[in-house]
């Protein structure tokens, strides 16, 4: 590992922690060699080095190790499973030919959730009714695909569907009375 990779990966640690570089150094070094080292202009013996990883709460082995290098399959899908935590259901794939293969059991069942997700909120605002009805449909598609297949949520998805059809039914009966 380079000084600057090393002095990145501690500097990171440091402000993880919220702590200032003084309080980082202590006695054990100036405040301004802890400057150099996270800027990557110096590299740390191995005692200042097991010094930093002890204040950090952290092993000597951490700040050295390489980062892992994630497979774009793997990438794609945790970015699909961070969007669906921060509740950014559009930033999930839903279309089938943006599944890569070795991950595909898992965007089925991302899919399924974040399109109904997406479908129950528009329709509670009145958004546009083929775009929900296409929201739930392809929910209900994805929610019996793959190994992890849900009839659970494919039946609530049914459900919202038929709620969706009686909604729709409703207001063309209403334009045709106008």
């Amino acid at each position: 590992m380079d000084a600057s990779e090393l002095g990145k990966k501690i500097k990171e640690a440091r402000l993880a922690k919220k702590m200032t570089q003084a309080e980082v150094v202590g006695d054990f070094i100036t405040r301004n060699m802890l400057s150099q080292i996270e800027s990557g202009a110096a590299m740390p013996s191995v005692k200042t080095l097991s010094y930093l990883a002890g204040v950090l709460g952290l092993s000597p082995d951490q700040l050295i190790a390489p980062e892992p290098v994630l497979d774009d399959a793997y990438r794609v899908l945790c970015e699909a499973k961070a969007a669906f935590r921060a509740g950014k259901y559009a930033d999930v794939p839903t279309e089938e030919s943006r599944f890569p293969a070795s991950v595909e059991d898992e965007l089925y069942a991302l899919s399924a959730r974040a399109c109904l997700c997406l479908a129950e909120a528009d329709a509670e605002k009145d958004g546009a009714p083929n775009d929900v009805t296409a929201l739930i449909r392809r929910a209900i598609d994805h929610a019996g695909k793959g190994l992890y297949a849900n009839e659970a949520l494919r039946s609530e998805a049914i459900l919202l569907l038929t709620a969706q059809t009686a909604r729709l039914s409703e207001y063309y009966q209403a334009l045709a009375e106008e």
